[in-house]
């Protein structure tokens, strides 16, 4: 498995392979399709109880047939290296390579058996696999070719037009019995059609839900300082609100501003600003628990969420981040520049029914209030009942006037 992932790794993310990688690996599985029905042909012709499993004469007359065939593979493969730097990337490449793809196994098909276990496994698998890979026109154009020629090589048959798996003999043994020989080769020629289509299916997929969590995790993170961003902040304090509201547990939340952040901006730059907000996250993400939500709220804003946590609790573990963000020291040339931040908290123990909006307008209120005192200090807000009322009034007036 580790020499699989190093491969992958070396080869990139097939999703993002271009029309020619693609058709190179169709190309090099039709050639190892070929390959192994060379080497089986030529194994019984060298083999002396063949005759009571296979046709030999036919083999005999249409050996140099499965050499032509790996030889067009070859071919193919090579050309498709010169065709890549005269002309570029193309999706006919893709169209081409599906289309012998799908046609040689309908030549090998016939050999051994049009409803033969092989044949079932790629008309099977081959489209699933193919249609996260290709685009979609190429696997239905190629999965119509190759079905319309089975169709007509299948029913070839039953009318008697040609022979039915003219290489292989009936499949029952003398004792009327399934032929161990033919299901013994049924399984060979079945097995490696399986276990790649299994293994692209695997590591196309793999790659694909790791891609889709790495954007779900940048569309959650705040860019410069990797906390939640705002909206991932906001889901999290919803969440943690109806658990409140269902468990009878409270939890707390917390608004941090930095002080004079603006003035830090104007005075030594943006640059000198990012460093500031990435250093208080860090700070941040050290003082809280580990199931304690950090998100950057806006501008110089961050909200944590605390869980399970009374008003005592959290109060310890904002003044804990306020004394941390106050030791924050930054280097600017010759001078050393301080920091502080103001802090509002907010606690449902009271009331926990309070919406997850009620509860930030307490926090910011608490915030304002931590502003006017004078900055760097930590401030708990309470609930008003009648403020309560006048908000979820003012906030019910709002959400009528949008519809």
């Amino acid at each position: 498995m580790k020499f699989l992932e190093k491969a992958l790794a070396h080869f990139g993310n097939p999703l993002e392979w271009g029309s020619i990688g693609k058709a190179w690996v169709l190309v090099t599985l039709t050639g190892a399709m070929q390959l192994q029905y060379l080497f089986w042909a030529e194994y019984l012709l060298a083999h002396e109880s063949a005759p009571k499993y296979v046709h030999i004469d036919f083999l005999e007359s249409n050996l140099y047939l499965l050499y032509i065939c790996v030889g067009l593979s070859l071919m193919i493969f090579v050309s498709l290296f010169a065709f890549k730097y005269r002309y570029g990337e193309h999706i006919l490449y893709e169209h081409f390579a599906a289309q012998y793809y799908g046609l040689s196994l309908c030549f090998y098909g016939y050999l051994v058996g049009t409803m033969s276990l092989p044949t079932g496994i790629v008309l099977a698998g081959a489209p699933v696999v193919g249609l996260i890979l290709f685009n979609r026109w190429v696997v239905l154009y190629a999965l119509i070719t190759a079905c319309s020629v089975i169709v007509i090589l299948s029913y070839g048959a039953a009318l008697n037009y040609w022979p039915y798996a003219p290489a292989i003999k009936y499949p029952v043994s003398s004792g009327h019995g399934l032929s161990l020989f033919w299901l013994t080769h049924m399984y060979i020629f079945g097995a490696p059609h399986l276990l790649i289509l299994t293994a692209f299916a695997y590591f196309v997929l793999r790659r694909w839900r790791r891609r889709e969590r790495e954007v779900k995790q940048l569309s959650m993170t705040d860019s410069l300082t990797g906390l939640l961003n705002r909206g991932a902040i906001s889901a999290s304090l919803r969440s943690e609100q109806q658990r409140s509201s269902r468990t009878r547990i409270p939890f707390s939340l917390l608004m941090i501003d930095l002080d004079y952040f603006k003035q830090i901006n104007d005075t030594w730059g943006h640059q000198t600003g990012d460093l500031v907000l990435t250093e208080t996250a860090r700070i941040l993400r050290d003082c809280v628990r580990q199931y304690d939500q950090v998100g950057r709220f806006g501008g110089e804003e961050f909200l944590i969420v605390l869980p399970d946590t009374d008003e005592h609790e959290a109060f310890q573990l904002a003044e804990r981040c306020r004394q941390k963000i106050e030791a924050v020291k930054i280097d600017v040339g010759s001078r050393t520049l301080k920091v502080t931040g103001s802090l509002g908290l907010f606690c449902n123990e009271q009331e926990l029914d309070l919406s997850a909006e009620l509860m930030l307008h307490y926090a910011d209120k608490a915030l304002y209030e931590a502003k006017a005192q004078g900055r760097n200090r930590v401030v708990v807000s309470k609930a008003d009942v009648n403020e309560s009322i006048r908000f979820s009034a003012a906030a019910s007036a709002s959400n009528y006037a949008m519809k």
